[in-house]
């Protein structure tokens, strides 16, 4: 019987070593995205009412792409495009708040990645390259979820850290340097809390959150956290009771902000009632191009409330649906005398967007125009 060869261990670590070396250096190639040009292009301006000296709202609803995300400065050269518009049409002013839409910060998971990850169209395939090059990373953060979808609460969760650093940084600027109160979108990350006026992530589930920036250019500390959220969000993102909602002091007026779903419930409205807010913000994102022409299907993530007209469902479109059920229909029975709601807009790999800019004042609803560009609505406050 021939005798077993030792097992060689150093040959075993050698070869280990060589195919970490070689997974190291390729990581860092191919992270090179200069070359892809970021589209920097005007919004169509929308101006409602007239300067009474009262302050306004100012919706900015951009048109983002994947390469809008590949760093910090890619990511406040596209936002701060806008501003500067909105800045030279005169929409600025001590008492703007300026609202921005859900998700807006979320893509800043594609931060710092693969060239491949901006060029590529299909959503799966950018998200496989994210895992890949960050796998020891993605590992841990696999191990320690309890999420349903795995997948996509670790690759977020490993990410959180690094997108909660430039969504703070990129707007706490923006707020100083403009002078504006702003609701910063909404963005998907780990336990997000604000601790010593930094915003943190820790240990924990995920939460679509939105945090409002004042004019001094420091973050509220109360950050707000989505109620409602839809079946697709369900697998990997944690909510929060709707009766947490918050309200904020500011030079316009108390401000409330809903993230998307949340503003088609009764319970959203009961919660900013008890500290009569007059503002309503809020960021949403209707996922796949031509949604709003859909039939609507009823109420996504949770049961429909009892007040919605159920001869509604599979009849009127989800355009329809947006103006009866969220703010043009139930802002109507509450302490909110303005509000906007803006949709993000792009191309996003695969995704798809859809929505159109709703301004609210004084039972008055206006729906923008629809438009498959960027947009910033002025709502001017009396």
């Amino acid at each position: 019987m021939a005798e077993k060869k030792p097992v060689n261990t150093f040959r075993i670590v050698r070869l280990f070593l060589f195919f970490v070396l070689i997974y190291l250096v390729f990581t860092q190639y191919g992270l090179d995205h200069a070359d892809i040009k970021q589209e920097l292009l005007n919004a169509e301006l929308v101006e409602i009412g007239q300067n009474h000296g009262k302050g306004n709202m100012v919706g900015i609803q951009p048109w983002m792409e994947p390469i809008d995300y590949a760093s910090d400065s890619n990511f406040l050269s596209k936002i701060e495009h806008y501003f500067i518009q909105a800045s030279k049409a005169g929409y600025f002013n001590d008492s703007t708040v300026v609202v921005l839409p859900e998700y807006l910060g979320t893509w800043l998971v594609a931060l710092n990645e693969r060239k491949t990850v901006y060029t590529v169209k299909e959503s799966e395939k950018a998200l496989r390259t994210i895992v890949f090059r960050n796998l020891f990373a993605f590992i841990g953060a696999y191990l320690n979820t309890e999420a349903a979808d795995p997948v996509k609460a670790s690759v977020f969760s490993m990410k959180s850290a690094q997108m909660a650093s430039v969504y703070e940084k990129t707007f706490k600027g923006l707020a100083a340097k403009y002078h504006v109160t702003i609701v910063a979108g909404s963005i998907l990350l780990q336990n997000p809390i604000i601790n010593e006026g930094a915003l943190q992530t820790t240990d924990g589930p995920l939460y679509n959150v939105s945090a409002v920036l004042l004019p001094d250019g420091t973050i509220s500390p109360k950050l707000v956290y989505k109620a409602f959220p839809i079946d697709e969000e369900k697998p990997f993102c944690s909510a929060k009771p709707a009766g947490q909602l918050p309200v904020f002091e500011t030079p316009a007026g108390k401000l409330a902000v809903m993230i998307c779903a949340d503003s088609w419930y009764p319970e959203s409205y009961a919660a900013i009632n008890r500290y009569n807010a007059q503002l309503l913000a809020i960021p949403s994102y209707s996922a796949g191009d031509g949604l709003w022409q859909t039939t609507w299907q009823g109420y996504n993530g949770a049961e429909n409330p009892a007040d919605i007209d159920t001869t509604d469902i599979g009849r009127i479109t989800e355009e329809m649906a947006w103006l009866k059920y969220s703010i043009g229909g139930r802002a109507q029975q509450s302490s909110i005398q303005s509000g906007i709601n803006v949709f993000l807009r792009g191309n996003i790999w695969d995704l798809g967007t859809d929505g159109k800019t709703i301004s609210y004042h004084k039972s008055a609803l206006k729906v923008n125009e629809d438009q498959d560009t960027a947009t910033i609505t002025n709502l001017w406050l009396n």
